[in-house]
């Protein structure tokens, strides 16, 4: 089948990618966030988990045994999932339901209620889900793997979290996390199937104000802290840092980004800092190098 793939990208940041696929009458839609683990602070180990798990517990429209039943109608199937390095949502429906499954995925993830009476009982869920791991050697046994692979590093951290940051989830910090992070300048909004393009990109500018100024985006960060300014280099620069000017850099492109390249000096003196431009401009990891004379 030949690929007929569009993609739009909005000022505010919202990127859309559709597929066409004619000859089909489904459609699947994602919703992928560029937040996940490893982004987190240390004090809110695993947010963006739970934020997962509790926005289906109601929206300002729609209460969580609405949504159930919505879904069931739609005849969907409906999943969520979060990683170190995304966050993400999708459905697939046939292709005339798709404006319907549209408006009840973004109504999930813009309005939601975080009711601190779900918010507690979410927590006691994700809290046996940490123990029923603990009781599964294999999955426990990947843990250790991960924390002894990336010591003292949030890619070595529990997806999870623990149940200490879970406990400290109330309404304000659930709030909060989710309105400056889950926002359209870190979403990439998909599409597959029988579907319109140009209808995509309106529901989408509809349901997340495409018109408006960028959001702040903690993986795609301009600026160090302070007011250092940075310019866009291609991953291959981590390992040809002869190739960098003397400055800060961030990476782009699908590996390495996120990543921040400071190179000071030159001669035998030069230094090359790496560090990750992550949520509260964290320092992930340092590391020195001689470079040549450029």
């Amino acid at each position: 089948m030949k690929e007929d793939i569009t993609e739009t990208r909005f000022d505010n940041g919202l990127t859309i990618l559709t597929d066409r696929m004619e000859g089909v009458r489904s459609a699947t839609l994602g919703f992928f966030f560029r937040v996940g683990a490893r982004h987190e602070p240390a004090e809110l180990h695993g947010i963006s988990h739970f934020i997962e798990h509790t926005v289906f517990k109601g929206t300002r429209r729609r209460t969580a045994l609405e949504i159930a039943i919505e879904t069931d109608r739609l005849g969907g199937n409906l999943d969520a999932f979060t990683t170190h390095e995304e966050t993400g949502f999708a459905i697939k429906v046939i292709d005339d339901r798709v404006e319907q499954a549209f408006d009840l995925i973004a109504d999930i993830l813009t309005n939601p209620r975080f009711d601190e009476a779900d918010l507690k009982s979410e927590q006691r869920v994700i809290i046996e889900e940490m123990k029923m791991i603990d009781d599964s050697p294999e999955e426990y046994l990947g843990e250790i793997f991960s924390e002894g692979f990336f010591p003292d590093h949030p890619l070595g951290m529990s997806i999870a979290g623990t149940p200490k940051t879970v406990r400290s989830f109330n309404h304000e910090v659930t709030r909060r996390y989710h309105e400056e992070t889950f926002n359209a300048g870190n979403l990439v909004i998909t599409a597959a199937g029988n579907v319109e393009h140009s209808k995509i990109a309106e529901l989408s500018s509809q349901r997340f104000d495409a018109d408006a100024p960028e959001f702040g985006n903690p993986q795609s960060a301009t600026r160090l802290s302070g007011s250092t300014e940075l310019t866009e280099v291609s991953p291959k620069s981590i390992h040809d840092p002869q190739s960098l000017v003397p400055g800060s850099h961030v990476v782009h492109g699908k590996y390495g980004r996120g990543l921040v390249l400071r190179r000071e000096g030159s001669g035998d003196n030069a230094k090359l800092t790496v560090s990750f431009a992550g949520f509260g401009q964290k320092k992930l990891v340092e590391k020195y190098a001689n470079l040549q004379k450029v």
